[in-house]
């Protein structure tokens, strides 16, 4: 994935995602869901599909709350964190695209991995 730019990140839709979920693990908020759908000229119905792009706006005035971290341990999964932190191993995909990486992706021993509320 690309660096974030400087005023939006690039999220990739994942299934079963709706506006309010991605404003809520983006933004901090789900009632923030029109900021989303606003910035990328849609409309409060536009159906949104698994491996479709959006622009999460950046620097926006209200304050995201903290976000809570995770170290990787050694024979350490995203399902197993996922299962472990936010008690579903099945998130383990929105996990993955909470810190920018594939479900795919190689995870190592000391990597820090933001945890979804």
């Amino acid at each position: 994935l690309q660096p974030p730019q400087e005023d939006y990140i690039a999220y990739k839709v994942q299934k079963n995602d709706s506006f309010w979920g991605i404003a809520q693990a983006k933004l901090g908020n789900g009632n923030r869901y029109m900021e989303i759908v606003n910035f990328n000229g849609m409309k409060k119905d536009t159906v949104i599909h698994p491996g479709q792009i959006l622009k999460i706006p950046c620097g926006q005035a209200q304050a995201v709350p903290q976000v809570k971290t995770y170290t990787v341990q050694p024979g350490d999964s995203f399902w197993g964190i996922a299962q472990a932190q936010m008690g579903n191993g099945n998130r383990y995909n929105e996990l993955a695209a909470f810190n920018g990486l594939q479900s795919t992706a190689v995870i190592h021993p000391g990597q820090t991995l933001k945890i979804p509320n």
